[in-house]
């Protein structure tokens, strides 16, 4: 250490509270290091080295620490006098001890060992270890710095020694264990013992039980003699009973036989009833079909008829409403030419007037004949327009059918020439710049794919090339890839290539085939495995484990396929494949047989047939057909949409023609009414009243008029109307008859799915019959078996009988006669075993007859047996008393444990107090977390301690845990904490060194103030030593405080 010889003693008869300050490095940790390790510490406690050896200062060979202890009061040892010395020396090699005893100025050399310095400490209540009594810098550090709920828990168990206890506890459960591991030894030691008495016991007896066991060995002997002739008799017996029940079973199998044909005959009449009863429907549906149409024809009448209803009634609207604009203006005129008088007009200008006025009446007559006519031809146009678009519709979807079956040909045409060139070719156009790809860019696989999959199968018989052609097709254009990132890197190849990526199969590459064997049909039937070569050990894999080719079979005929697979199918079969192209699925126990018809059209171009060499030229009159037939439905079509576009054009035109002629007729109409006012109010004074007479016969007659349209209109009302109620009554027609249908084909498909259902009913009794045929044979055979058993069992049971009789040299049983009842015989088996038992024992007891147990042997095991019996019992009851014993401790340890608690709690909330804090410690010792709960005082003024133990009327919710206080808060709310815990546990003196690092001047003076207030006034008896690098000046006027300030190093 840093210091060379350091000397330091307190006055511990006026002052209990001791404060070192000193700067940094002046050796004020070291007093606190030479203070624990004085008194037995170890290096590794202190934080200033890990071994003893780092504790001594560089160039010296050996370090030593004397510590003056007061041996006076209560609890003083006897052994020692006034004082008691602990002198510790520190060399490389290890360290020593000495106890001295101090009396007056007389030295007394006690002894050095160790564990005397243990228990010393022990009586004294000085705890090395216990770190919230010797509070390094580190410690102060760590604790001040990492103030989490489990370490505060883990603190408070470890100063508080509750720790301790619990390892105890724990400790003797692990003793009670192995006490009752050697509790089990001994009890299996006593039972041996026990055995062993057994077994002497049982050597006594045998000698008396051996004359009765030969007498059960007769009687057992002669009932032997007689079970065989009564289990003859029963067997005889069983096989007739169950004669009858097979003679029952064939009769039942019989009658179900029968059952089953009448079902047939039902089944198949009721098949025939309802495939008639589809033949109706489907002739109802086409007439509802029919009427549909027609319906739908009377509907769009209809609606062409309300449209011209409706065109009619607003023309009629248009001139009710310009006959009321006429009206309206001749009374205006009228009343305007009242009140005028005289006015002159030229001869000229009445004359120009006149001629204009007859002009614009020339001019309207010719303009409404023009629109007489060209509504006539609009009406035309658009008859014409809608046939054009019906045919253009026709049409566009028979060019779509001719192109498909041109790109069709072409597709054949393009696969011949590609499977002419190269045999890659057959799977695709891009197939060979896929495979180029691969082999210009193997290096970022993992393992080059391998494609297509149909590269490597070849077909071994050409006859069933079609059928495995369909088998295989969903790989046989794919590629097998290694692993997933492989599959990635290929599709992003295929992809900036502009290449569609085909199929791709992920799975791990091997060398080594499936092994199949097991899962193949049995040998002489064909399977997909069996007429094919697969020249690629991972595309056999995978053709195996994605589409199962080796429990797939291949049938040359539909009828034989049907037979087999309905009755019985060979085993390890998953379907079926005929020549034909159809399906069929197996019946087993877990689903029932099926036949599925080949539908698919015959494909010309076979991808995997070897002698089915196909020709381009085979396809250019197919090609050359289609395409002829695709320009001449162009042409058509071309000619349709020509007349289409002719006709809209027309009729556009003719629409617009028709606009223009009605804008002049209505511009006319009203040029020729201001000719009229201005001829009429230009008359002269003579002909006024005539004019203005003339002009009211002209109103009365447009209102005439008027009242005629007014008619119209409601005539026109109702006409609209009534095409109204035509149009909706033609429209429900049409709902009643798509109802009808929509029934009608639900009704259909009801009775197909009844006759699917009765025709699988219909095939799986067809299956059943044959079964059932089947069964009767093999119940007719069973019964012949029976018949020969019953006959064997009645012979031998005579035999039997016979050779029981016979044997009269054995004892016989006084509960028997003789001959005796079978049905009081006991079983065969039960005597057999007692009698080979019995046997076994007797020749037991003849091989041991020469050891003899006398009555002393067997009476002195007996007592042996008894006393370790009750030596056992003890054991038992010692160890339940333990365990109770150790239960009562732990709920005490529980108890102590919340007491301790409470009193730490208690401690805390009071020192809170003291700067008008509030607070709590919350203790849960399940979760083993202590959460401190404090509110800092809101007071400006706070600078001093109020040690009357009053606090703020705060609620609960006003507090808050630490990590809402400043440091200087948290630091004091901590000091609080440790003082607490000081507080609930007894030492003799308590070391904290820079605990005050985290404090400002401020929180500085509280804390000290405190610390000091605890120190003499709550613990005088007690000593408390503190160590801080801050100035001390302030402390010294305090009573029972003594300050040391510790020089440089340099000046030491």
């Amino acid at each position: 250490m840093c210091h060379s010889h350091m000397k330091i003693e307190f006055d511990i008869t006026n002052n209990n509270c001791f404060f070192i300050g000193g700067s940094n490095g002046s050796g004020k940790s070291a007093i606190l290091a030479a203070l624990n390790i004085g008194l037995g510490g170890q290096g590794s406690m202190n934080e200033r080295g890990n071994s003893l050896q780092d504790y001594i200062k560089y160039g010296k060979k050996r370090a030593k620490i004397t510590t003056m202890l007061s041996n006076k009061g209560y609890g003083r040892h006897e052994d020692f006098g006034e004082y008691l010395i602990v002198e510790r020396i520190l060399t490389p090699a290890g360290s020593t001890y000495q106890l001295i005893s101090v009396e007056g100025s007389q030295r007394r050399f006690v002894n050095c060992r160790k564990r005397d310095l243990d228990s010393l400490l022990a009586r004294f209540g000085i705890q090395l270890r216990n770190p919230i009594f010797w509070m390094s810098q580190d410690r102060c550090r760590v604790f001040l710095q990492e103030m989490k709920p489990e370490r505060l828990y883990s603190l408070f168990m470890l100063a508080t020694g509750l720790d301790s206890a619990q390892d105890c506890y724990t400790g003797t459960n692990e003793k009670l264990k192995e006490v009752d591991k050697w509790k089990a030894v001994f009890e299996e030691y006593v039972k041996d013992k026990k055995r062993e008495f057994a077994a002497m016991k049982a050597a006594c007896d045998r000698a008396s039980l051996l004359g009765k066991y030969k007498e059960s060995l007769s009687k057992l002997q002669w009932l032997l003699c007689w079970l065989p002739y009564r289990d003859a008799t029963k067997e005889a017996i069983k096989y007739e009973k169950e004669y009858e029940k097979v003679i029952e079973e064939c009769n039942r199998r019989e009658q179900v036989y029968i059952e089953k044909q009448k079902e047939k005959v039902d089944i198949s009449a009721r098949n025939e009833t309802i495939r008639k009863e589809l033949a109706k429907i489907d002739e109802k549906i086409e007439h509802s079909q029919r009427k549909e149409e027609e319906g739908r024809k009377v509907c769009e009448e209809r609606e062409r008829e309300l449209k011209e209803a409706m065109q009619r009634l607003s023309a009629k609207n248009k001139e009710l409403k310009i006959v009321e604009a006429e009206i309206s203006s001749l009374g205006n005129w009228i009343k305007e030419m009242e009140k005028k008088k005289l006015q002159s007009e030229t001869a000229s200008t009445m004359q120009s007037l006149r001629a204009s006025l007859t002009e614009c009446d020339s001019k309207l007559n010719e303009l409404r004949g023009q629109r007489s006519e060209i509504e006539h031809q609009l009406a035309a146009l658009k008859k014409d327009l809608a046939d054009a678009e019906a045919d253009e519709l026709k049409w566009r979807v028979e060019l779509r059918r001719r192109e498909e079956a041109v790109k069709a040909a072409n597709n054949k045409q393009d696969r011949a020439r590609a499977m002419q060139q190269d045999r890659v070719g057959r799977f695709g156009g891009n197939m060979r710049r896929i495979m180029r790809l691969v082999e210009d860019n193997s290096r970022l696989f993992t393992r080059k794919p391998i494609g297509p999959v149909g590269n490597h199968v070849s077909v071994l018989d050409d006859r069933y090339s079609s059928t495995i052609e369909n088998v295989l097709s969903p790989v046989l254009r794919a590629f097998i890839l290694d692993n997933p990132k492989d599959c990635r890197t290929f599709e992003d190849l295929l992809i900036r290539n502009s290449i569609r990526p085909p199929v791709r199969i992920t799975s791990q590459f091997s060398d080594q085939r499936y092994c199949t064997r097991e899962r193949e049909p049995p040998d002489g039937m064909d399977t997909v495995l069996r007429l094919i070569k697969v020249d690629n050990t991972n595309v056999f894999n995978v053709l195996v484990d994605q589409l199962h080719i080796e429990s797939i079979l291949l049938f040359d005929d539909d009828n034989h396929a049907r037979r087999l697979m309905a009755t019985d199918p060979p085993r390890n079969v998953r379907k079926a494949f005929t020549m034909s192209g159809a399906e069929v699925i197996p019946k087993s126990n877990t689903r029932v047989y099926r036949f599925y018809a080949n539908t698919r059209v015959e494909n010309s171009v076979r991808i995997l047939s070897q002698s089915h060499l196909l020709d381009p030229s085979m396809f250019d009159a197919e090609v050359a057909e289609t395409r002829e037939t695709l320009n001449r439905s162009r042409t058509t079509y071309a000619q349709v949409k020509e007349r289409q576009e002719k006709v809209s054009k027309e009729l556009r035109a003719l629409t617009s023609r028709l606009e223009r002629v009605q804008q002049e007729i209505t511009n006319l109409q009203q040029q020729r009414g201001r000719f009229s006012r201005e001829l009429e109010a230009g008359g002269d004074d003579e002909g006024l009243a005539n004019r203005i007479l003339n002009m009211e016969k002209c109103v009365n007659e447009y209102r005439v008029k008027a009242a005629e349209v007014n008619a119209r209109i409601e005539k026109l009302k109702a006409e609209v109307k009534n095409c109204e109620e035509k149009r909706q009554t033609a429209e429900d027609d049409r709902n009643n008859f798509r109802l009808e249908k929509s029934e009608l084909k639900l009704k259909a498909e009801i009775f197909k799915n009844e006759l699917k259902t009765v025709t699988e009913r219909l095939e799986y009794i067809e299956s059943e019959l044959t079964q059932h045929e089947q069964s009767v044979q093999r119940s007719d055979a069973i019964k012949n078996d029976f018949k020969t058993k019953v006959d064997t069992a009645r012979a031998k049971a005579s035999r039997m009988k016979e050779e029981a009789a016979a044997c009269i040299s054995f004892q016989r049983p006084q509960a028997f006669e003789d001959p005796p009842d079978l049905t009081s015989l006991p079983e065969t088996k039960e005597t057999q075993n007692e009698y080979n038992a019995l046997k076994r024992r007797i020749e037991a007891i003849q091989k041991n007859a020469q050891s003899v147990v006398t009555a002393e042997e067997l009476k002195a095991m007996k007592d042996r047996y008894n006393c370790l019996k009750h030596e056992c019992l003890m054991i038992n009851d010692i160890r339940k008393g333990v365990e109770v014993a150790m239960e009562l401790r732990r709920k005490e340890f529980h108890m102590r444990c919340g007491l301790i608690g409470m009193i730490v709690g208690s401690m805390y909330e009071t020192l809170l107090s003291c700067r008008h804090f509030r607070g709590h410690l919350e203790i849960s010792h399940s979760q083993r977390t202590i959460r401190i709960v404090t509110k800092p005082s809101d007071r400006i003024d706070d600078s001093s301690l109020d040690n009357s133990g009053s606090v703020d009327n705060l609620s609960r919710d006003d507090l808050q845990d630490l990590k809402g206080l400043s440091g200087g808060e948290r630091t004091y709310t901590m000091a609080c904490f440790i003082m607490a815990l000081w507080d609930a546990i007894d030492a003799p003196f308590r070391c904290m060194d820079e605990f005050d690092v985290f404090l400002d001047m401020n929180n500085r003076r509280m804390v000290m103030e405190l610390l000091i207030s605890l120190a003499t006034r709550r613990y005088p008896h007690k000593q408390f030593i503190f160590f801080t690098p801050q100035r001390l000046s302030d402390m010294g006027h305090h009573e029972r405080v003594q300050v040391f300030q510790v020089p440089k190093i340099h000046d030491t």
